[in-house]
């Protein structure tokens, strides 16, 4: 049995993940959400101009642990985005890969 860890290693792409106050070189994938109730929610306008509001599925590997959501993100791509959540999947007893829903996050504005 091929495990999902082998797939990402074959298949995914060079990503860096900031969790627990540490960079985590990773092979993953970070894919837009695509369904009905998402494409019209991609881009809102707003009085300071437009909003990305699109969200993405992250898959990367079962031991790069992704505890703590709210303070992590990952940069693939190039492109930083924000961990929304995240949940390690288990298979048979045994880490399969993580998987979470992405934004991409803002640049920090000093005004």
């Amino acid at each position: 049995m091929i495990s999902f860890a082998a797939v990402l290693d074959r298949y995914g792409d060079d990503a860096v993940v900031y969790t627990n106050g540490e960079n985590h070189a990773v092979k993953a994938f970070v894919n837009p959400v695509i369904s009905e109730r998402y494409l019209k929610k991609w881009k809102t306008m707003t009085k300071l101009g437009e909003v990305n509001n699109a969200t993405y599925y992250y898959f990367g590997p079962p031991d790069c642990d992704i505890d703590d959501p709210e303070n992590s993100h990952v940069t693939i791509r190039g492109k930083t985005y924000r961990f929304i959540r995240a949940e390690k999947y288990v298979v048979e007893g045994f880490p399969s890969h993580w998987e979470a829903m992405l934004e991409v996050k803002e640049e920090d504005y000093d005004g």
